[in-house]
């Protein structure tokens, strides 16, 4: 599973506090660099209703045993096409981003991003949720009250300009690859 992922023969610094170093040949690049806010809503309500789960990603939110909720309720939700990137605020410090599969609507207090053409998403997914990247999102979340029990949401002004570890795409593919393979390794096994 792991061909062609090989030990890294040179690390250089990055000057980014939360990741000391990483691969010579690797950039930094700021989130903003890679998706594009995308900010279009239902006239209607009568797209499907997504809900957005740790687990699974976004989810139809009536398979996942939501409750059906009438399109006059869902008029102003945010519509997330194929292959956008979708963040809960209110969730983003402990990794809550999916990726539409489907054409849909989201909760209006989601941020919906385009990605760019340079930008693969599973990977960035899998960055956005490394234990220190969760510790910069909750850093840089405003609001009231601390821990799970508080309303800190994570801007798109203050999640934009954070920076990430970003390798060549072909690179980028295989971690992506090879996290997928431990993870489902690793869920046998419990």
């Amino acid at each position: 599973m792991i061909d062609g992922l090989r030990a890294y023969p040179q690390m250089r610094p990055t000057g980014v506090p939360w990741l000391p170093e990483m691969p010579a040949h690797w950039d930094v690049r700021r989130i903003k660099t890679l998706l594009e806010e995308i900010d279009n809503r239902s006239k209607a309500g009568e797209e499907r209703l997504l809900s957005l789960r740790m687990r699974q990603g976004l989810v139809d939110h009536v398979e996942a045993g939501g409750r059906l909720i009438p399109p006059e309720s869902l008029v102003g939700f945010k519509i997330v096409e194929v292959g956008q990137v979708v963040m809960n605020r209110m969730r983003a410090a402990a990794g809550l981003f999916g990726v539409a599969s489907v054409r849909g609507l989201v909760s209006p207090d989601y941020a919906v991003f385009e990605p760019k053409l340079d930008a693969y998403n599973p990977y960035l997914l899998h960055a956005f949720r490394l234990p220190s990247l969760a510790a910069v999102f909750r850093a840089e979340s405003k609001g009231l009250g601390t821990g799970e029990s508080g309303f800190l949401r994570l801007y798109t002004d203050r999640f934009g300009p954070i920076p990430v570890p970003y390798p060549p795409l072909d690179e980028q593919y295989l971690i992506e690859r090879f996290l997928d393979w431990h993870g489902n390794r690793t869920a046998k096994l419990i």
